[in-house]
């Protein structure tokens, strides 16, 4: 190796071949010792505010679509543009805009026929899943535990949440919310077996005495007179009238 003399200035091979072994050696530690850098992806103040009113712009159309079809009757339909929508259609389309819209995800479901599926986005839904999904964003609603308990066969169960419910078990959830909703009351009694009962609040219940609760409802409620009819083994007291089987149906 040939020394340079002090004074001597290098040459430009001489540098090069130096920066280069600088260089090398900073990006082999460069390599070794710094992690790989994730860039996050910051909104700017516009794009939020963009957003927030697309939002806001999705939920009242989602509300309007909810209103037309519950001014719908079956078969009725609404013009919007050149456009004709059912009832079904409109409460498609509040779903879509607003999937959060627990009622509009209900009245879907009672748009829809036994064995009838909805596409939304790549998934597909039956009457029943609309309701469970409805209950899955508010499960507060007496209807529509209701209507899905009417939906399930008898030995048919839905999950919603981490939860199985029976058709029996989801009449109890509305009467649980909704003490006086008589089709509820009579059709619980339909789900109990002769001697079975069920607990709502602190009460027990036979079939017999659901279809009671549908009569006090109800008294003019001529299902629940058949069925308490089938039920008697002995008389009963509606009101303050008492009862045999020759005055029930």
């Amino acid at each position: 190796m040939v020394k340079k003399k002090p004074g001597e200035k290098k040459s430009k091979a001489a540098e090069d071949a130096e920066f280069n072994a600088q260089l090398k050696q900073l990006t082999v530690k460069s390599e070794r010792d710094t992690p790989p850098q994730e860039e996050p992806v910051v909104i700017t103040t516009a794009e939020a505010k963009k957003n927030r009113k697309k939002r806001a712009l999705d939920l009242t159309q989602a509300m309007e679509w909810y209103k037309r079809g519950l001014s719908l009757g079956v078969g009725e339909t609404v013009q919007i543009g050149s456009q004709h929508y059912t009832k079904q259609q409109c409460n498609l389309q509040a779903v879509t805009l607003d999937p959060k819209h627990a009622h509009a995800w209900t009245n879907l479901g009672v748009s829809l026929s036994v064995g009838e599926t909805t596409q939304i986005g790549n998934q597909h839904y039956t009457k029943q899943q609309c309701y469970a999904h409805a209950l899955t964003l508010n499960p507060e609603v007496a209807r529509t535990w209701y209507n899905l308990g009417n939906s399930l066969g008898v030995d048919g169960t839905t999950q919603i949440g981490n939860q199985h419910y029976t058709r029996q078990q989801c009449y109890v959830q509305a009467l649980t919310l909704d003490p006086k909703h008589g089709d509820a009351w009579n059709n619980l009694g339909v789900s109990l077996d002769v001697g079975e009962t069920v607990q709502i609040g602190s009460q027990h219940y036979t079939k017999h005495q659901c279809y009671e609760q549908a009569l006090k409802l109800d008294p003019k409620d001529v299902r629940a007179w058949s069925n308490i009819g089938v039920s008697l083994g002995e008389t009963t007291q509606i009101g303050s009238q008492h009862y045999s089987t020759k005055w029930s149906a």
